[in-house]
Order: C-alpha cells, then structure tokens, then sequence
C-alpha cells in the first residue's frame, strides 16, 4: 500500500538520482524500505532499483549488479516495466565500464528496445547516448554520431526536464568532431550547448561540456582560455562524489594532452585524479590511471617513475582479470536465470504475481520473494519452507475429470490460504503442489504441529457423482541453518523430505534431515 509518506520518499528519490551523491543518500532509500511491505514485489522493486543505481554511482559496481538484476527478477505491475528499461541500461553501462563491450552492447540495446515498447522517450535518449559513447570508444564514429543525433532526436533540443541528455549529447557529438578534426561542427554543438545551459544549473554534466572546450584548442589556440577550462574541471573532480561518472571525461583529457605533448598539463589531471583513482574499490579505475602513468612517463622520459609504475601495473593484472571475468560471471548467471523464456513478453507473463486459478502467489513471485526474505535474514533467525502435495492426484483427474480436480486444487489451496493467514507466504509451485515460507520459525515444534494440524485439515471424504473420494497430502519442511540458507537448499530439502513422506506411505508430515 502506497501511504503519503512513501509517495513522498518517492518522489525525494526520483529527484537525488540526478542530483550529485551525498552522504543522506543512502538514508533516504534506508527511511523508505522501512516503510515498505516486505512482501509486496512492487515496493520490493521500486527498493532494488533506487538502491541498485546508488551502489553503481558510488562506483560499488559488485552491489549495483546484485541489486539491479534482483530487481529485474522481480514480478511486477505493468506501470513499473520501466525499472526493467532503467536497469538494464545501468547495468549496460557497468559492463561499458568494465572493458566487456560486447556485453554491455546486448544490454542496452534491450533497454533501448523496452523503452521503445512503453514509449519511454526519455529513456530512449539514455540508451542511445550510452550506445553512442561505447561506440565512440570504440572509435566507430559513424555509428557513435548516428546514436548521438538519435538521443537528440528522443530528448527533444529544448530547455526541458531532458536537456541534460541533450547536453550531453551535443558534448559527446561535438567531443567525437573534434577528434575528426571537423571543428565547425564540433563549434555549432558547443554553441547549442550554450542556448542550453542559459538559466538551467549542470550538476556534473558540466565534466562533458568542460572537456568539449578543451578539445576545441584546436581550433582556438587560446591558451588563457584552456588553462581556465582545465582548472574549472580539476575543480569538479575535487568536489564530487560521483567520480565514477565523470572518469570517462578524465581519461578522455589525458588522450589529448598526451597527444599534445601538454606535460605540464597532463601532470596537474593525473595529480588531481590520483587519490580518486587508487583509492577506489574498483580495480578498472586503478588500472586504466596506472595506464596513463605509464604512458606520461615514457613520452617524458622519465624513465624511474616508468618502471615504478609498470610495476604497478603488472602487480594489479591479475585482480585486473578476475574484475573481468567476474562481470561476466554476474551476465551468465542472470542469462541463465532466464534461459527458459523465449521472449519478453513471455518473462512478463511468467512475472504475473498470482496463480489465476488458485489466487495464490505463482511460482515466480514466491521464489522471488522467499529469496528476498533470505537474503535479509540474520544467521540467528530460521525460516521454514513447506511442500504440500495431494496423493493420488491424478486419480481424481482421471475418474471425475479435469474440471473436478480443479476444484480439488482450488479447494486445497483455500485450505492453506485461510489456515495461514497472515502468517506466510502461500504459492501453488506445480500443478497440485503448494508451497508455505514462513520467515520466522524459531519454535520449530510449533511449525511441526502447524503443519501436522494443515494436513488434517486438508484430509476429507467427498462425494462427486457417486463415488467417495479421500483427499490427502504428503507434506515435507525444511528449515533454513548454515548449511540450507538460501531458496535452492531450502527447496530442495523440503523436496526431498515430501519424497520420503510418499515413500513411508503418504498423507504424512515428514522433516528434512
């Protein structure tokens, strides 16, 4: 249930995602998930999603990942598809940054395909932006110019709540003239960015147009002028918190004043960015500043300071790799997570919350909320999770009918929904299994007798055109320990002790070993 005060945190959220990050950021999102319920998926979402994009601009791109795919993972309604669209294009941008192009290539471009779909224009304009800059790093410009004038043709060239893409792009667009030496074009973006700006503050899209000045020496040769742009760009990286965002507009500086020969210059970025870099949790940022140390170095001979950091770099490799292969870890498990679904629109059928025969959370929802609950849970507290299975199912299906024994499932599935209550999470998992978490089970003779007392209630005779038919279920619990902690251990050994329920001759309650 949405109250007036989470409305309110929502909103304050939406708003500190294109503001600069400051240490109250994260209490925002902890005041909000206090306030949520913890069983409804789209609050879980919303959650997952604000949390996942913080992680990933405090440059925690391990946490992002974790959180922006669980998010993805996440049932949803229909007004929240966009998350997917948001996520996947955050998510296109970890791997952009961590060098697996190819990667981060598929996942925005099926952001840029979802928000297509629900007419998200300004998230179409992200997406191409993203595209065209991985694209320009790759120097194929061509392709990187055409997603540039796509963003700007999405966004719209005007002082609206998207002109920090258009800036951007024209940043990008004019960044990639320069490097083509066609700088009367480079100019006419620099010169729009201008009509821009007036009256709109920056933030730190003020790092791309910055860098665009820089560039655009070329043509100028006004050394007054580049002194002044690089000093008020040293100026932002002092300041800010989001360095992780503004890196590339950093290294990209360093290109060019390498290029240039600029030394002295060069020194002052690499001094200022040096603390920024080398205490940063990512091994990437590290590498690629060593990278530009050791290029300084050798084209100014300075040939101890060369080795010293060649050193660096040589001891920061393999931590270098592991990082990489480590991003691809997180794709390959997520691809596998959905290895199943053939297309979108079937993943967001599989997302429908609820059982439509039952009225019971489906099999997706629960798992991913069981998940959820797990993840939080402290090494002290106990779960339990319950398998119910009717005996002889199919032998109602077959002498009464399939309608019949619809109407068993349904009337089983009242049984647990109306015994629980409250107290549980209740979901119909196959075709007449059900499954029961409940999230604190500490007093595990009390689950034992509960479940004991389900499986009583759930056994009666019934008559269906003259012929008597005994509902009964094998029912088998497993409790969460250091050694069966998360949804796939705990699923399996309730699994396995329903199996011996059905061996020791059914309509029991058996508990995991």
């Amino acid at each position: 249930m949405i109250t007036n005060e989470k409305t309110a945190l929502i909103e304050q959220m939406e708003k500190q995602r294109f503001l600069p990050i400051t240490k109250e950021t994260l209490s925002l999102y902890q005041s909000y998930g206090a306030l949520i319920d913890q069983h409804d998926p789209d609050e879980l979402s919303l959650l997952l999603f604000y949390e996942g994009e913080y992680f990933f601009r405090l440059g925690d791109l391990n946490q992002a990942l974790s959180f922006l795919t669980r998010c993805l993972q996440a049932p949803k309604s229909t007004s929240l598809y966009y998350l997917d669209a948001l996520s996947y294009n955050i998510i296109g941008l970890i791997y952009s940054y961590l060098g697996q192009e190819t990667i981060a290539i598929n996942y925005l471009l099926q952001a840029k395909t979802l928000s297509t779909d629900l007419k998200l224009t300004r998230e179409c304009a992200v997406c191409c932006t993203n595209l065209g800059l991985i694209y320009g790093q790759l120097e194929v410009y061509d392709t990187a110019l055409d997603y540039f004038n796509q963003a700007l043709f999405y966004a719209g060239d005007s002082a609206n709540q998207s002109y920090n893409i258009a800036v951007l792009c024209h940043a990008y667009r004019g960044i990639l003239y320069c490097k083509n030496h066609e700088y009367e074009k480079a100019l006419d973006d620099s010169q729009r960015i201008e009509t821009l700006m007036q009256g709109n503050p920056m933030l730190f899209y003020d790092a791309s147009v910055l860098n665009l000045n820089v560039r655009l020496y070329d043509m100028h040769k006004n050394d007054k002028a580049l002194k002044e742009t690089l000093a008020k760009l040293l100026t932002l990286v002092s300041s800010s918190m989001d360095f992780l965002e503004l890196s590339e507009f950093y290294f990209d500086i360093c290109d060019y004043l390498l290029e240039k020969e600029m030394s002295e210059a060069l020194s002052s970025v690499l001094s200022y960015i040096q603390p920024y870099c080398m205490q940063s949790p990512l091994i990437f940022l590290r590498y690629t500043y060593l990278k530009y140390q050791v290029a300084y170095s050798k084209k100014f001979c300075l040939a101890s300071d060369y080795l010293h950091y060649c050193g660096q770099m040589i001891m920061l490799h393999s931590r270098y790799q592991e990082e990489q292969n480590q991003a691809k870890l997180y794709s390959l498990e997520y691809v596998e997570r959905l290895r199943q679904t053939k297309n979108d629109s079937e993943l967001y059928r599989e997302k429908s919350r609820i059982d439509q025969m039952t009225g019971l959370l489906n099999k997706y929802t629960i798992q991913f909320l069981v998940e959820e609950d797990l993840s939080k849970a402290s090494p002290a507290k106990q779960s339990a999770l319950i398998l119910v299975d009717l005996d002889h199912f199919k032998q109602i299906n077959d002498t009464l009918g399939h309608l019949t024994g619809d109407s068993f499932i349904c009337q089983t599935a009242s049984v647990i929904q109306n015994y629980f209550k409250d107290n549980a999470l209740c979901g119909r998992v196959g075709g007449d299994e059900f499954l029961v978490y409940i999230s604190d089970a500490t007093d595990r003779s009390f689950i034992i007798l509960q479940t004991e007392i389900l499986r009583q209630e759930i056994h009666r005779r019934t008559s269906e055109r003259n012929i008597t038919i005994t509902t009964q279920a094998s029912i088998g619990i497993a409790f969460s320990s250091e050694y069966c902690y998360n949804y796939e251990t705990l699923f399996s050994a309730a699994d396995k002790a329903l199996y011996r329920a059905k061996l020791e001759g059914r309509n029991k309650v058996v508990v995991a070993e």
